[in-house]
């Protein structure tokens, strides 16, 4: 085994478990862990076991992602390992969309890598209570999308799935509310 996975595997037994949310997303009433928060989780244990980490990030013009590459290198033995995440990029390429892409696909790939799933402060995760599936990243885009063009705001859909969070929508719930608003849509363009 090599020297860098070694300090890896030490690395990995002592940040596993998670990364605590730090942050809400007032758009879609979610909360997520930051970029500095898994930075804060992982660079300790990287610099303790010798191993420099650098995050950098390109945009790929031909599939229209923004690319982010994790250079893992041990110090004394010059090893690199190197790890690409690749997160889609809308229709908006100015500089904020741009740098919230890379953003995003920074703090996902060190998730990934280091096996750092957000969690709960409150000891939610913890809990072995049977869940109902929630909804998807896409269907949650496309729920905003909808809400959006039925002149409807967030904290409605969320009275009417009987929920706190966007998120929390749970599947068995999602199209009645989408049919919903469709429906809404259909009579607002009838009655134009």
């Amino acid at each position: 085994m090599s020297e860098l996975n070694k300090a890896l595997f030490e690395v990995q037994k002592e940040v596993g478990g998670g990364v605590k949310r730090d942050a809400s997303n007032s758009y879609y009433g979610n909360e997520y862990a930051t970029l500095g928060a898994v930075v804060r989780r992982v660079l300790p244990a990287l610099n303790e076991h010798g191993v420099l980490m650098s995050l950098s990030t390109e945009y790929v013009p031909d599939v229209r992602c923004v690319g982010a590459t994790l250079t893992l290198v041990h110090v004394e033995t010059g090893e690199k390992s190197h790890y690409t995440k690749l997160l889609p990029m809308g229709d908006s390429l100015d500089p904020q969309a741009m740098g919230s892409a890379s953003t995003y696909a920074q703090r996902y790939l060190l998730q990934e890598v280091f096996m750092l799933p957000p969690v709960d402060d409150d000891g939610e995760a913890a809990m072995q209570r049977s869940k109902s599936p929630k909804i998807t990243e896409k269907q949650l885009d496309d729920l905003v999308l909808l809400y959006k063009e039925a002149g409807v705001d967030r904290e409605t859909v969320c009275k009417a799935a009987q929920v706190t969070l966007l998120t929390d929508i749970k599947v068995a719930d999602y199209d009645k509310i989408v049919e919903r608003l469709k429906a809404k849509i259909r009579g607002s363009k009838d009655g134009d």
